[in-house]
């Protein structure tokens, strides 16, 4: 393997036109990219989905034991399953995005949250109800791991990308101090862990808003 030179271009491959007054930047620098506002889009949407996987998966057993009535031994056993889910999320969504699309596949990982928060974890009076409650959260927290390093490639370009995911990435690491605090708060405020999701699925929607407004970056031209 090796680096192709700069300005290499396949043979018979035509870059696609720009705009009028923009220009093409294939790879930015960090310095760059924390000037462009595509780049706190991307960093919010990064957040609300990492945030709302961590508030679930750090309070599953709580939720299992309030909502659906569980026995902590029972519900702890249904961690394992959720952490496989977790894993395969990742393969599915990446395969996904292949053929979807970063931006669809994204949409479709709020979508399963939202389907999680509203309809099964607050309803979840079975076993079995809670279980698929998790693991689809589980399932679709997977593939934001999976999915923001090649946005931030597909946005910003590779030649940084090291860097610039590192960037992208403090928004996980803000939302795993912060979301098992988060729901902790919502619980002890409101009295609920349900009430939490609901506040939970309110922000997921928000999310799936960024995502249409999210587009790749484009320098104006003089």
């Amino acid at each position: 393997f090796k680096v192709p030179p700069a300005g290499y271009r396949p043979a018979g491959w035509s870059p696609p036109a720009a705009a009028a007054g923009t220009v093409t930047k294939i790879d930015w620098s960090p310095n760059e990219m924390v000037g462009n506002a595509q780049f706190y889009i991307l960093w919010i949407i990064y957040f609300i989905g990492a945030a709302a996987g961590l508030m679930i998966i750090g309070q599953a057993v709580p939720i299992g034991i309030e909502v659906a009535k569980l026995d902590r031994a029972v519900a702890a056993g249904g961690l394992g399953t959720m952490a496989l889910l977790n894993g395969l999320g990742r393969l599915v969504h990446g395969s996904i995005s292949d053929k979807l699309g970063r931006k669809n596949t994204v949409i479709l990982m709020f979508a399963e949250y939202l389907v999680a928060f509203l309809l099964l974890l607050p309803n979840s009076d079975t076993f079995t109800k809670w279980l698929v409650g998790i693991c689809i959260v589980g399932f679709s927290y997977g593939g934001y791991l999976a999915l923001m390093p090649s946005i931030t490639a597909d946005y910003f370009g590779t030649k940084s990308l090291g860097t610039n995911y590192g960037y992208l990435f403090t928004a996980w690491g803000v939302a795993g101090v912060g979301g098992p605090f988060m729901i902790d708060a919502i619980k002890a405020t409101t009295g609920a862990f349900t009430n939490a999701m609901y506040l939970i699925s309110a922000a997921c929607v928000a999310g799936i808003v960024l995502v249409f407004i999210s587009k790749k970056p484009e320098f104006k031209g003089a």
